[in-house]
């Protein structure tokens, strides 16, 4: 991934990014995805808030459903826009890569984050602004999950809570057995035969 941070003029400037995946020995492009976002201030004291975003995508090779994506939001909650890329590795979504690019109002840059991102490496992310929560983790199967919960305690995020939920199907063939008894259908018999 290459980021890349324009600046024209204040109070005005503005972001490319270019991300390129490649796959194999051959480094085959599988995906390229650019955009800009234009930022504006009213003066060098006020906030600096997105007024535009323009995005080109490309899809090519033996990756076309790879899809990354990414977000502006205020991640570390100094009332700045932050950016954060995220990737699944595969069809199956269990790798994932999340990158995030925390906005500097001194330097008026984005720079890349360490601490969140070995927080939330390899795992789906869900952001939640106005709780000021993150939220780890994903389905293990088909019928189960885990997630961890984080808060934001004004420097970093906090592990606070962790859910799981596993369940264990039998795969086979149901036989339901019913009687009409007093004018109502009742079931007198059931039982699964595993394949």
């Amino acid at each position: 991934m290459c980021l890349k941070f324009i600046s024209s003029q204040l109070p005005r400037f503005c972001i490319r990014t270019v991300i390129n995946i490649f796959e194999g020995e051959e480094s085959d492009i599988g995906h390229y995805c650019s955009f800009v976002v234009l930022y504006a201030r009213e003066d060098l004291l006020s906030k600096v808030k997105r007024i535009r975003q323009d995005s080109i995508e490309v899809v090519v090779g033996s990756v076309a459903s790879f899809k990354p994506s990414y977000e502006f939001a205020d991640v570390n909650h100094d009332g700045y826009g932050d950016m954060i890329f995220s990737f699944a590795e595969n069809t199956s979504g269990n790798h994932f890569y999340n990158y995030f690019y925390v906005f500097d109002a001194e330097t008026q840059t984005f720079e890349a984050d360490t601490i969140l991102f070995n927080l939330f490496h390899e795992q789906a992310i869900s952001i939640y602004v106005g709780t000021r929560e993150i939220i780890a983790g994903g389905a293990t199967g088909y019928y189960g999950y885990a997630i961890s919960k984080y808060r934001w305690n004004g420097k970093t995020y906090e592990l606070y809570a962790e859910e799981s939920k596993e369940e264990v199907y039998e795969i086979g063939l149901v036989r339901i057995r019913k009687e009409l008894i007093n004018g109502v259908w009742k079931i007198v018999e059931s039982d699964t035969t595993p394949y």
